[in-house]
């Protein structure tokens, strides 16, 4: 029996498809296996201070936490042959009276696989890339704790999301007037 043109070409496209699906999926299942090290992280931060600084949505003053950091660390082990990038980013976590959890990200970074001379990062004194702003006094004397996050982007697959070095520091129990 003769199979004709149209059937024969269905089959070579639903084989070569299966394949194909297969071999996505083993991809993304060798993934899974490859995050077996987290990067070590150092965060050193000084002069923490705070200011009230005027809100012009609301006629209640907002704390405005400052401080400068470093934060050094070795990104390497999150490398191979599934990552396209990687963005990290610097959470601030504290806890208030109306609030149990308190997230601010104060600071990113996307770092491509193409920059290999980025795998790492020691930078010293970064200033805040985004305001850190608490409404009311939540900020006033309370502890502060970093910590790295950071979002792995592959090839094929899911996007996770991980964090690691957690460093805490408390912030002043009075406002800076300037």
């Amino acid at each position: 029996m003769m199979h004709s043109s149209l059937m024969r070409l269905n089959a070579t496209v639903s084989y070569g498809l299966t394949v194909l699906a297969i071999m996505t999926t083993v991809c993304i299942v060798s993934t899974y296996f490859m995050f077996n090290k987290e990067p070590t992280v150092t965060f050193n931060v000084w002069d923490p201070q705070l200011q009230r600084v005027r809100s012009y949505h609301s006629d209640t003053p907002l704390d405005r936490g400052l401080f400068t950091f470093r934060l050094t660390t070795d990104l390497s082990p999150l490398y191979h042959w599934n990552t396209k990038l990687l963005f990290v980013y610097v959470v601030a976590e504290y806890e208030t009276e109306e609030m149990n959890v308190n997230q601010i990200v104060l600071w990113d970074q996307i770092i491509l696989k193409e920059e290999t001379d980025r795998h790492g990062i020691d930078e010293r004194r970064i200033q805040l890339k985004y305001p850190f702003l608490d409404e009311g006094h939540g900020l006033l004397g309370n502890n502060v704790t970093l910590a790295l996050h950071w979002n792995h982007v592959p090839v094929v697959g899911p996007l996770t999301r991980h964090s690691t070095g957690h460093t805490t520091f408390e912030m002043p129990d009075y406002y800076n007037t300037w």
